[in-house]
């Protein structure tokens, strides 16, 4: 049953633009983060560095993470909330399928989608460090394969959220800007400690080589799990005659 509804999630994902736009923001995010690091950094040695607007310190992941999560976020409202919008919610709900089953296939498609979209961002980053790197400017410090996955599982941590959003308020869009809204705060107070041990700043973190605290582990943990729980309770408590 889960195999049948993951690969029935994989056929509509690849029929949409969505799979297409986040693959830009992840892929191309990460080739711009690089080239704006490199491009700080040839600034920091000139006197443009005196002005206050100037970020001549930028890191990879200022620009990079955000973009990623932007784009994790577009796909998980849209594969739970696509179904409210299209009109097809109450074919999901009276297939002989279970609910639990749907909710879990999606995720497994997302959290699939999340790791491939991470290697793809991080090997075009490598890539553009690479060339970079033959000039004589610094490209900044590359990124290793073992933070860009531990980005991503701990970016997947926080989807359920996401998608409980969706069921809740019947649609991408609203979901969406929950989650926009969620990563906008959390990075405008990120200079705070107790605001970096939240699971939304987590890949920012194991991106820049910095040790994840056991707080940020157990956070991550709790709201996975207990945005799968309130997803299915979400999807339980719609009537199909609403």
């Amino acid at each position: 049953m889960i195999a049948r509804l993951i690969t029935s999630e994989v056929a509509g994902l690849r029929r949409s633009p969505v799979v297409w736009l986040a693959m830009l923001l992840v892929v191309g995010g990460s080739v711009v983060a690089r080239v704006m690091a490199w491009v700080t950094r040839a600034i920091g040695h000139t006197e443009l560095a005196a002005f206050p607007f100037v970020h001549a310190g930028m890191g990879w992941s200022d620009a990079a993470i955000p973009l990623a999560l932007l784009a994790y976020l577009i796909v998980t409202s849209y594969s739970f909330g696509r179904d409210f919008e299209d009109g097809n919610i109450d074919l999901i709900l009276t297939a002989p399928v279970s609910r639990e089953a749907v909710i879990v296939a999606r995720m497994l498609v997302i959290g699939a989608g999340v790791l491939v979209l991470c290697g793809l961002g991080w090997a075009a980053d490598m890539a553009t460090r690479a060339v970079l790197a033959t000039s004589p400017l610094d490209p900044g410090q590359a990124t290793s394969a073992t933070a860009a996955l531990g980005s991503a599982v701990a970016a997947i941590a926080t989807l359920p959220l996401v998608a409980w959003a969706s069921v809740r308020l019947r649609g991408v869009v609203p979901a969406l800007g929950l989650g926009i809204g969620i990563e906008v705060v959390v990075l405008a107070l990120g200079r705070f400690a107790v605001v970096r041990s939240l699971p939304w700043f987590l890949p920012t973190v194991l991106a820049t080589g910095q040790s994840v605290s056991w707080l940020s582990i157990g956070l991550s943990a709790a709201l996975f799990v207990g945005g799968m729980v309130a997803t299915l309770r979400a999807l339980r408590s719609v009537d199909l005659f609403e």
